[in-house]
């Protein structure tokens, strides 16, 4: 699928990669440094780029427990019952409003593999709308049944032939869900995806284009959508 002169593939795997290398490959490396643990300034840090500090309460202390204990209970977890665990707590967590995006960006960085963030552009680009509280468990549900882990798999052995971290798979997903909601970024032009390819070196831009160009069909064969029945919680 084209988006404009490059293709949606193209846009969010050098999106991902800019990103990655800005901001997400560094917190990733000082949290693993930290015995893999969130602190307070990992806390607002994250929560500042992020740009889910106005969600949370100024105990960053609690907020890095409860994150860390989160991560602890991610493993052998379907992509739903991860949400469930990040929905329980976000209501700990719970400050002016129950701070569901920051819990699911927050956690990522400690428990990373086949997980993704969740905020307003990603929703909506799965046909949601971000208001709705079930909507939470919803968009996770509707990666689930569109084959979010297959999809994953197959990202990341294109990643990792092309020379690039595996870990950017979750990243490449999750930027191409938030452009389908219309995410408004400067780096979603042309302009910028221009500039950008045009400052790596020729060989990493070569492995970058053609990585992107593997994963147009898998990524245009991932195509989310909610289901109609809304899931209501207790």
């Amino acid at each position: 699928m084209k988006s404009g002169k490059h293709s949606e593939s193209l846009s969010a795997l050098s999106q991902a990669l800019w990103f990655w290398r800005h901001f997400d490959a560094i917190e990733l490396y000082r949290i693993k440094n930290r015995g893999n643990r969130l602190d307070d300034t990992s806390i607002r840090r994250i929560a500042k780029t992020y740009k889910v500090a106005r969600t949370l309460s100024d105990d960053d202390s609690k907020a890095a427990a409860c994150i860390n204990e989160l991560a602890d209970q991610f493993a052998g977890k379907t992509l739903t019952q991860r949400a469930e665990l990040c929905l329980m707590t976000a209501d700990i967590l719970k400050w002016k409003k129950t701070p569901k995006s920051a819990v699911s960006k927050l956690v990522w960085f400690v428990a990373p593999a086949g997980w993704t963030m969740f905020d307003s552009f990603a929703c909506a680009g799965v046909g949601l709308s971000y208001a709705h509280e079930s909507n939470f468990s919803r968009y996770y549900q509707a990666l689930e049944d569109a084959g979010h882990a297959e999809a994953l798999a197959i990202a990341r052995k294109v990643l990792e032939a092309h020379g690039f971290p595996v870990l950017l798979a979750e990243r490449f997903y999750d930027w191409a869900i938030m452009t389908r909601g219309e995410r408004d970024n400067p780096s979603d032009g042309e302009e910028w995806l221009d500039a950008y390819l045009n400052s790596m070196r020729e060989d990493e831009r070569s492995a970058l284009i053609d990585a992107a160009k593997t994963l147009e069909e898998p990524l245009d064969n991932f195509r989310p959508k909610a289901s109609r029945r809304r899931t209501v919680h207790a």
